[in-house]
């Protein structure tokens, strides 16, 4: 794995299990620090963005991708091809 990726806790599961089928959330933590300087002692553990960023308009871009890949994550099968191509219009549609 990269190491930015850590395995927290593991167990035995049975052999019918699907992790993408059996998913009932998954959570991703990205750490933003806004500021023009760095911090000595995080500085590995977050991206550093300067100037002012938009809070409310973040976290509007954020649930419209929340949406779609809700929309192709718990379906049967997964067309990588389309999920791409709603990411890619879903970020047009917000630098519009």
């Amino acid at each position: 794995m990269p190491p930015d990726i850590r395995v927290l806790a593991a167990r035995v599961v049975p052999e019918d299990f699907h992790a993408r089928y059996a998913a009932h959330t998954k959570t991703y933590l990205y750490r933003i620090h806004n500021h023009p300087i760095d911090s000595p002692f995080d500085a590995a553990y977050y991206t550093r963005m300067p100037k002012h960023l938009d809070e409310v308009r973040m976290q509007a871009a954020a649930q419209q991708f929340v949406a779609v890949l809700t929309a192709f994550l718990y379906k049967k099968t997964l067309n990588q091809a389309a999920c791409a191509q709603s990411l890619k219009d879903t970020v047009a549609a917000l630098n519009s």
